[in-house]
């Protein structure tokens, strides 16, 4: 009874929140998937159960049917839920397939019996579809089916590929679960009693290691399946093996490589759940027992922590067992084993985890001696190994119970909270100390019930150093004896110098085996996993502790609880502990207080971390900078420098920390006199020195624009380590001083120290502001050699580098070659697209990104709304206009910049002008797209007037805004004004010109006539004088007629492009308007000699959904006659014949 109550109490703490809160089709019988478990008519359920293959075959002789019967019988004695049984038979002795399409009644009915048999003994079904190997038939008959047809196939892995052999699988599928039970009077895929359906037993295709075929055939089968029964689950039938979506995993495989991939092939629409198979004593039979068996753990730690994690669906261990016919096998490694299995599966189910059941290998009645395999368990042969399966039983059977019986108090509670409204309420309905429990809690702890230590108490025993010989070692202490008196303070002590010295397995083996454990034990073991990143370890240890008798709660455990919380991203079992927090009153210790308002601002709930904060009564320097740090990460970086002031007048010290966090804020903002103020008081504290701080110095100097002040610090910093080195290059990236950043890369590995990934996506993206697709192309080369292009900063990084060197293709490439992509990556190729103007591939990636990918954000959405604005298709932007409206992202400043952009390249500045003063916040993204707007609607009066408002909001225009006012003071001829802003960018706003802004002036002059002074603007801009500048200039000097200003500039572009033909005819243009025929001529004879040819002229235009496109000079259209018809028509009435307006749209620009 005690244990129950314990397990209650567990489990009111710690089962996953979803379970209280899932929705399912209540009493229909199904059994359903919730995220990572199984439902059946609204409460978990579990899997306990075993594989009998026979059932079928033995049941379709009606003399034999008692052996299913006796089986399924005791089964249900034992506690087993769910049999695995096969529901194919192909070709060979006595089939249920005979021939494709062809059946055996009698084999079907006895299929019929086994599933109407199972209902009689409430047994859940998986019935496999195939098999893999020969054994009734497989993959293999059913190549031989089709090779029979006349199809050339040279494997059995044809299985998988050829389109006959898996038409003939996709009709036995269809037969099956079509099938009409001639006992229950239910088709199967009606019949509740089959739980799930499998795809194959054990799927292999040796013949293709990458795991291309498998994927494909699961996606292919699994759509298949799914398109007939959507009752049932629906499994592959893995194995476990990992493959090439997660090399680094592929370690953990029994050196097999069989072609399929746990992660990938699981992570597939329709497949509702993992399944892992482990024979450990085949797979590693020249190994050692021992090492069995840690092999054993490895692989069950690694499928159920990637199904919790990755996956995030319910794993079944389908097939697990151990045979007699081992040499020097005895029961007790048999037993041993399924102990191994079963409690990895009992301390998932516990704990709200992803193990929901195993099913041994492989259950007979007595009496069938000819299908004994070494591995049978006969139940009334009443082994030792029979009453280890029942307690697995017994154990889960009570989880399902307890969690039965709380189910309906926890609704209520739920209900009660909501009527009283207050955000506590809402999180103590789910504390595990209300009133109702506290009689379990006495009965728990009735015996040994002690008070709860002070916080220094804790405080002090915990970091008591006790002398110790450093030579002690965990062997000698298991020698030791024990008195009866133990010393826990010396004990606590040793244990806590092993966890300090990093040596956590160590420690954990002199912790499983102390003979009495306090909570400063608990306490220091649960810190040490928290310390070493294994948050999961360490949330089942508090698990484990908080069901130990005579142990209490304190604030210290917690707070390490709650910062395991954080690190494991469980925000369920954070809200339980906050639940707790609140009715035990810990909530005001500064220990937890600190450490559950950090958790909230890691979750990105910075709303309830300043609740937190602002109820805590006592508030030290870790209360006060841990809520900075979440107002910083957050993105609120003034509120952080507010609750800096705060703390400050509070009398509160600051530490490192908090100064290090506040210049991260002041780097953000551009707060370069408060960031001065911050690095004074470094100086004066010491804390200059230290190299955290030292490096967010460095990053906000860089970021405040004072790059001779960060390089400065960078200098005298005593060590520079990785993340110096990085945020110096990633500095210069952002300062646009892509050479700097690859001399300080160099300089880095001259020092000896190694880059990590985001180096390298530092230095990738140097490449790309340099258009320098050879080097990137050697960084590429570097990072695949050491295994880091696949890390998603490394990967982004490089799609960047290529579109912006205009390799599309190579930047696709490493999309569509990354294991996992997060928004950024989709983002990234959607941006890629746009950008190089591919814009129905950038829709089918938006398109494929929200079937498939995460959730797009403004970013996608803003990318393929540039993609109509600079294609002009309105009406494809205004269906975008509508979905992001849909979704509530209206007010996301990207997305509001990009749908001003779009509707003013199509012309719509109306539309453009509403989305702007719809605009709930301000922002200078989106100002700056109307200014845009208005510039090249040439509305100059509009452009200022707007850029004027800035000041008055509160907005600080950025180099991009210039643009646009430089552009609107081009278009209306306003030099002088040009002039004006050009210069204010440096002197008032710090900006420093760029390129862009040179050739925005550049054109001004231009337009205005002031063709020297352009001349000597391009001469004299500390950037590349490209073709784009010197163009500019030529046109110009067409129209002014200036002759000798025209031939320097064709010089220039004649150097960079010789057999440009735009040039030359500019040039041509420039002699004839001027009268020098014998020049014009010589022009046009140097482009005859050189093959240079004029691209034709071209437009299009849309009608009814179809855009036709015209090239000058060709007449070869659908309904060319009747458009030639229509112009001599119109020339005929004015006067003009077809050929002369011919000649007027020949003539050259």
């Amino acid at each position: 009874m005690k244990l129950h109550l314990a397990l209650g109490f567990l489990l009111a703490v710690l089962f996953n929140q979803n379970l209280l809160t899932v929705h399912v089709e209540a009493g229909d019988d199904f059994v359903r998937t919730r995220r990572v478990h199984f439902f059946l008519n609204g409460n978990p359920y579990f899997a306990n159960g075993f594989n009998a293959y026979w059932l079928m075959y033995v049941g379709s002789d009606p003399s034999q049917r008692p052996k299913v019967s006796t089986a399924f019988r005791e089964a249900a004695a034992h506690g087993l839920t769910v049999a695995r049984t096969w529901a194919f038979s192909d070709g060979g002795y006595r089939p249920l397939q005979y021939a494709p399409g062809s059946y055996n009644e009698q084999m079907f009915k006895g299929l019929d019996f086994v599933i109407a048999e199972a209902r009689k003994y409430r047994i859940k079904l998986i019935l496999s579809l195939a098999n893999n190997y020969e054994s009734f038939g497989g993959k293999k008959q059913y190549v031989n089916w089709a090779r029979s047809q006349g199809q050339y196939l040279t494997s059995d892995d044809d299985f998988f590929r050829n389109p006959v052999v898996k038409g003939y699988y996709k009709n036995h599928v269809k037969t099956v679960l079509n099938r009409y039970n001639s006992f229950t009077g239910m088709h199967y895929k009606d019949d509740p009693t089959i739980m799930a359906w499998e795809l194959m037993n054990e799927p292999r295709c040796t013949s293709d290691p990458s795991g291309r075929t498998i994927q494909a055939w699961i996606m292919e089968m699994a759509s298949h399946v799914k398109s007939i029964d959507r009752n049932h689950l629906l499994e592959a039938g893995l194995e476990g093996f990992y493959g090439q979506s997660t090399p680094q995993k592929k370690r953990l495989n029994p050196s097999l490589d069989i072609g399929t991939d746990f992660i990938a092939n699981n992570q597939i629409p329709g497949i509702d759940f993992a399944t892992v198979h482990s024979y450990p004593d085949q797979w590693l039979s020249s190994s050692s027992e021992q090492y069995q068996l840690s092999f054993l753990n490895n692989w069950l730690d690694a499928h159920i922590r990637d199904a919790r994690i990755i996956l995030r669906k319910p794993i079944l261990l389908a097939e697990f067992g151990k045979s007699w016919k081992d040499p020097g096998f005895n029961t007790y490694q048999r037993d041993q084993l399924f102990n191994i299995v079963y409690n990895k599966i009992y301390w998932s189910a516990k704990t709200g985890g992803p193990a929901s059941g195993g099913l041994f290998w492989q259950l007979l009645a007595g009496g069938m001696e000819s299908f004994r395999d070494g591995y049978e368990i006969i139940l009334s042969e009443r082994s030792s190994t029979a009453n280890v399966i029942a307690q697995q039983s017994h154990k889960l059977d009570q989880i399902r119970k307890i969690f039965t019986r709380r189910r309906n108090v926890q609704r209520w509670k739920r209900a009660r909270a909501k009527r009283r409204g207050g955000w506590h309420a809402l999180l103590g309905h789910a504390c595990f100390a209300t009133s109702s429990d506290r009689n379990m809690v006495s009965t728990i702890r009735a015996h040994n019930l002690r008070k709860l230590c002070t916080v220094p108490n804790i405080a002090f025993i915990g970091n008591k150093d006790i002398l110790v010989s450093q030579t002690t070692s965990i062997n000698s202490f298991r020698k030791q004896h024990v008195p009866n008196a133990i010393n826990m303070l010396e004990l606590n002590s040793l244990l806590k110098n092993l966890v300090k010295t990093g040596d956590l397995h160590e420690a954990r083996q002199m912790f499983d085996v102390m003979p009495q454990r306090d909570e400063v034990s608990w306490t220091i073991i649960i810190s040490g996993y928290v310390r070493a990143m294994k948050s999961s370890e360490a949330l089942l240890l508090f698990s484990k502790m908080w069901v130990s008798p005579g142990l209490s709660m304190d604030p210290f455990c917690l707070s390490i609880a709650l910062k395991a919380c954080a690190l494991e991203f469980n925000l369920n079992y954070g809200e339980l502990l906050h639940g707790y927090l609140v009715k035990s009153g810990f909530i005001n210790s500064v220990f937890a207080g600190s450490a559950l308002l950090d958790m909230y601002a890691k979750f990105g709930k910075i709303e309830l971390g300043i609740k937190v904060f602002d109820e805590m009564p006592i508030k030290s320097v870790v209360s006060w900078t841990a809520i900075i740090t979440g107002l910083v990460h957050g993105g609120y970086y003034k509120k952080g420098l507010v609750y800096l002031s705060e703390m400050r007048k509070s009398g509160v010290e600051y530490d490192s920390y908090t100064l290090a966090i506040v210049l991260k804020a002041c780097a953000c903002l551009g707060a370069l006199n408060f960031g001065r103020e911050i690095h004074t008081h470094t100086v004066k504290r010491g804390f200059n020195d230290t190299s955290y701080v030292a490096n967010s110095l460095s990053t906000m100097y860089n970021k405040c624009g004072k790059l001779d002040y960060g390089l400065r610090l960078f200098d005298k910093m005593n060590t520079r380590d990785v993340v110096s080195w990085t945020s110096i290059i990633t500095t210069y990236v952002q300062m646009r001083e892509d050479v700097n950043a690859i001399e300080a890369f160099t300089r880095m590995q001259e020092a000896g120290v190694s880059p990590n990934e985001f180096t390298f996506a530092a230095v990738i993206a140097s490449c790309s502001g340099l258009v320098r697709i050879s080097w990137g192309e050697q960084l590429h080369a570097h990072v695949l050699r050491i295994g880091l292009a696949n890390t998603l900063s490394v990967a982004n990084s490089l799609m960047t580098m290529y579109s912006k060197c205009g390799q599309i293709s190579s930047a696709a490439m490493v999309f569509h070659g990354m294991s996992r992509r997060d928004t950024i990556s989709w983002s990234t190729i959607i941006a890629v697209y746009s950008q190089g103007g591919y814009g129905e591939e950038a829709f089918e990636h938006l398109s494929w990104m929200r079937k498939e990918g995460p959730k797009p954000t403004q970013f996608a959405f803003a990318s393929v709304l540039s993609v109509c604005g600079n294609m002009a298709i309105l009406e494809q932007g205004r269906q975008l206009h509508a979905h992001v409206l849909s979704i509530g992202l209206e007010q996301e400043e990207m997305i509001q910049s990009a749908l001003v952009n779009m509707y003013s390249k199509c012309g719509c500045i109306k539309d453009a002008e509403k989305v702007f003063n719809e605009a709930e916040n301000y922002n200078i993204v989106t100002w700056t797209a109307m200014i845009n707007g208005y510039a090249d609607h040439g509305y100059i009066h509009e452009t200022i007037n707007l850029f004027k408002m800035l000041s008055k909001v509160g907005l600080k225009p950025d180099s991009v805004t210039f643009i646009g006012l430089l552009t609107a003071c081009s278009h209306a001829g306003l030099a002088d004004l040009g002039f004006h802003y050009f210069n204010l960018m440096s002197s008032e706003y710090q900006i420093r010109p760029s390129k862009e802004h040179y050739g925005c002036m550049i054109d001004l002059l231009c337009r205005a006539g002031r063709l020297t002074e352009a001349e000597e603007m391009i001469k004299s801009m500390p950037f590349h004088r490209d073709d784009v500048v010197w163009s500019t200039l030529l046109r110009a000097c067409r129209v002014q007629g200036n002759v000798d200003c025209g031939e320097r500039a064709a010089e220039k572009l004649l150097e960079m492009d010789p057999n440009c033909a735009g040039t030359h005819i500019t040039l041509a243009n420039i002699y004839s308007a001027k009268g020098k025929w014998r020049e014009a001529a010589d022009v046009r004879k140097m482009m005859r000699t050189k093959g240079v040819m004029k691209e034709p002229g071209w437009s299009w235009i849309k009608v009814k959904d179809r855009v036709s496109a015209f090239v000058a000079g060709e007449r070869s259209y659908p309904e060319g006659e009747e458009i030639y018809g229509m112009l001599d028509l119109l020339a005929s009435r004015v006067d003009i014949s077809v050929q002369e307006l011919g000649s007027l749209l020949d003539l050259e620009d």
